[in-house]
């Protein structure tokens, strides 16, 4: 069963200005409050997660924030870029409001690289926010820290979108990313618009290395039989995202019931590659483990 988030989408306003958005080079704008709550009332699944743009720029975020919590959901999930959160106060008023998921976008370890990516200056205010975000499991040890945030532990994913620049980095940022100790590091695919075929090693490497680190990794955008050895780290058997296309093929995989299938786009240079998975050996255990996941 997959853990299903509902969006709500707050307005294409960001401060960064990522290569792979779509709303990059377009004149970005902030949804009204009103009509953001419309969407929340219009939620049936029991968790959601906010982004846009980047949500924590809007001018009504905190009331957003607020009213999402008032509905009762089990979790609240936050799409961001973290620059907001390099100031303490705004992270920890956000914490209050109701804000228990946080995943951030990170580009890449190497400054030129991700400001290049972000096209912004982003870089070192993403790192910051990062770090803070780190520290707030310590709050009991910062003297100025608020009283409901002791016992608080932040879950934090953060998601690498892997384009053609950054496709080598996967192990550095698994290690780079010791400094701020991740609860899940999320190497992206899905909008990848080069044969990445070539690049799975850098990947393996880097999922390996980060349960190392200490800290769980996956991927997204991969087909699960694609990721031999590593079929448990498919997000996508996990969290529900958007179904892509599936070859003729794929109708005998032990995996479809579970599997999203091929992204748009990926679909020319991955068909040569999908094998079929059995229910067999470590791939029967993970099934069963499917079965009863909720």
């Amino acid at each position: 069963m997959f853990l299903e988030y509902a969006p709500i989408f707050v307005g294409s306003a960001c401060n960064n200005n990522c290569l792979d958005c779509p709303f990059h080079g377009t004149e970005r704008s902030f949804r009204p409050f009103e009509e953001i709550k419309k969407d929340i009332d219009a939620v049936k699944a029991k968790n959601i997660v906010i982004s846009g743009g980047e949500p924590t720029i809007h001018p009504d975020f905190f009331k957003i924030i607020d009213y999402a919590n008032s509905k009762g959901f089990k979790r609240i999930k936050l799409r961001t870029n973290a620059r907001m959160f390099a100031y303490k106060e705004f992270l920890w008023k956000a914490i209050h409001k109701g804000v228990e998921m946080f995943d951030v976008r990170l580009l890449s370890n190497k400054e030129k690289t991700h400001n290049f990516l972000s096209q912004a200056d982003s870089f070192r205010q993403t790192m910051r926010g990062l770090e803070n975000l780190k520290e707030i499991p310590n709050a009991k040890t910062n003297p100025k820290a608020p009283l409901p945030l002791l016992e608080f532990k932040a879950a934090v994913q953060v998601t690498m979108p892997i384009f053609k620049e950054n496709s080598s980095q996967a192990l550095s940022v698994a290690n780079f990313a010791t400094r701020f100790m991740p609860t899940y590091l999320l190497f992206d695919f899905g909008k990848a618009s080069f044969d990445f075929t070539k690049n799975l090693g850098f990947l393996f490497q880097a999922l390996d290395k980060s349960t190392d680190n200490g800290f769980w990794a996956m991927s997204a955008g991969i087909p699960v039989c694609l990721l031999g050895g590593f079929e448990e780290q498919a997000s996508e058997l996990y969290e529900k995202t958007p179904a892509g296309c599936f070859l003729e093929k794929c109708g005998v995989c032990a995996f479809k019931p579970h599997c999203t299938g091929i992204r748009q786009g990926h679909s020319e240079y991955l068909k040569k590659h999908i094998a079929p998975l059995k229910p067999e050996g470590k791939a029967s255990r993970l099934l069963d483990m499917m079965d009863g996941f909720e």
